[in-house]
């Protein structure tokens, strides 16, 4: 009985993560300002100094290369459309490296995660 609660649990989270994953696509869609949110999410991991180039998906570059400066960018920035991308997609290239900020990575983590621990394994550090 409790192999199968285990189950129907691991069962409920993937429902519920396809669920919420076509909602944030959909989103990104209806709302490109959303790449604004990647971005600062992006500054938690890299100082907006060590910032150069922010790649997105086409749909995406001008309604973000707008907002940039709201949330703490520093000019001289480019946001380069590239159409590899897709919506939601972002790479954030520094003076160190690329950081991968898309929606699709930071879900597949938080994902990832949430099925450790309904498994029982707790997050991997």
């Amino acid at each position: 009985q409790a192999r199968l609660r285990a189950e129907a649990e691991r069962d409920v989270v993937r429902i519920a993560l396809a669920i919420a994953r076509k909602i944030l696509r959909r989103e990104v869609r209806i709302d490109p300002h959303v790449a604004i949110g990647l971005v600062k999410a992006a500054m938690e991991a890299v100082a907006a100094r060590e910032m150069r180039i922010v790649r997105t998906h086409p749909a995406l570059a001008q309604p973000l290369a707008a907002g940039l400066s709201q949330i703490g960018v520093p000019e001289g920035v480019q946001v380069v459309p590239d159409a590899s991308l897709e919506p939601g997609g972002l790479i954030v290239e520094t003076t160190r490296g690329e950081v991968d900020a898309s929606l699709e990575t930071q879900f597949e983590e938080i994902s990832t995660g949430l099925l450790q621990a309904v498994s029982g394994g707790g997050p991997r550090r």
